[in-house]
């Protein structure tokens, strides 16, 4: 009998500890905004400002309000549907307002980078990962010569990546720009 209570014991923990780590890493990649609008017991408004397309992701302006206490949070929401016929699905994910300065920093570097000429023979990659996971990325295909942008609304799931066609990353640019003036307009009440 202690033998089987023992066995029983040691399975429970191990659930237990699985659980845990599941737990853990689904809270490594919580945003701001995503803490915010899922609080139990509070009454939340959500307001999304359409800001454009980039290729096949809808980018939008996430603003939340709790409407008791007024607090409010923003964060970039990017969403993308497949239209596969196959296996069609939509994955959404943000970015928190208070990493938009670190991703604008980080894409003025890369635009410094990929404007030069590059003459080696590797192939080269630029990212910058969001606390949600998000990846913006650049790469340079020596078989292409030519840097390309992408897009992975979550990490390590390559089907969630797009990749940017052309003058992408200038509009992606450009639409973080947008953001950052919206959320300061919307925050000074204007």
């Amino acid at each position: 009998m202690n033998k089987k209570i023992q066995i029983l014991l040691v399975v429970f923990l191990g659930f237990t500890n699985v659980i845990k780590s599941q737990s853990k890493e689904n809270a490594a990649y919580s945003t701001n905004i995503e803490i915010f609008i899922n609080k139990p017991g509070v009454a939340i408004e959500k307001e999304f400002i359409e800001l454009g397309n980039l290729d096949e992701i809808d980018v939008r302006l996430l603003k939340a309000k709790d409407l008791k206490s007024g607090g409010v949070c923003f964060a970039l929401q990017f969403e993308y549907q497949s239209v596969k016929p196959i296996m069609p699905f939509s994955m959404v994910t943000f970015i928190d307002r208070d990493e938009l300065e670190a991703l604008t920093d980080a894409l003025k570097l890369f635009q410094s980078i990929i404007t030069q000429i590059d003459k080696s023979n590797n192939n080269k990659e630029l990212k910058f990962m969001s606390r949600s996971g998000a990846v913006v990325g650049c790469f340079f295909k020596r078989e292409r010569c030519k840097w390309m942008t992408y897009f992975q609304l979550k990490y390590n799931e390559s089907k969630s990546t797009v990749v940017i066609e052309n003058d992408g990353f200038d509009f992606f640019m450009s639409l973080i720009s947008l953001a950052k003036d919206k959320i300061e307009a919307e925050s000074s009440g204007k």
